[in-house]
């Protein structure tokens, strides 16, 4: 059964050493990185995996402190001169190759999704990627709600019963700025 929290309980139990794996693109969950870099500063050993995200990175100053393991596939904007300065970890993956590196490698996922329909489900909205594998592997789904995520149909949908927690978005949804 799904339990609706404040982001602040979010991560109450994500203890010492978890995998978490975030969302990408318009699916970034930007309010949930910002609580998993406060929450890193209190609990050793977080490692978080994401490939190509949009948004503020909130989760960044973490990651330069060494308190947040930091692994992405796709390294863009302010990553870049984490992973130049061996701050974080590049992982050199082809698309094809995420689905079966995550199967079974993460303790959390983290995404966004959009309001719960009358059935009971949501969507990641243009966000369909790993995220159908990544909510059946995950052994916790912690999702933001956010009411402006646009509502799409087939691997994007994600089931209440799906998710673990709950909460609320803080922030707009990401999107790619362009050139």
């Amino acid at each position: 059964m799904v339990e609706e929290v404040r982001v602040r309980a979010a991560f109450r139990d994500v203890g010492p050493g978890s995998r978490i794996l975030a969302a990408p693109y318009c699916g970034t969950p930007e309010t949930l990185l910002r609580e998993l870099g406060r929450h890193a500063e209190r609990t050793d050993g977080l490692q978080l995996s994401a490939g190509l995200t949009f948004g503020s990175f909130p989760h960044l100053p973490a990651v330069r402190s060494g308190r947040l393991r930091y692994r992405t596939w796709h390294p863009s904007g302010p990553v870049r001169d984490l992973i130049a300065d061996g701050v974080a970890e590049y992982l050199p993956l082809r698309a094809s190759d995420i689905r079966s590196t995550i199967s079974g490698a993460i303790d959390v996922l983290l995404l966004r999704v959009s309001t719960p329909g009358r059935d009971g489900w949501c969507s990641t909205g243009p966000t369909a990627s790993f995220t159908r594998a990544a909510v059946q592997t995950a052994r916790l789904v912690i999702a933001e709600v956010d009411p402006d995520l646009p509502r799409t149909a087939g691997d994007s949908r994600v089931h209440l019963s799906e998710i673990g927690r709950l909460v609320d978005a803080e922030d707009p949804t990401p999107y790619y700025p362009g050139p």
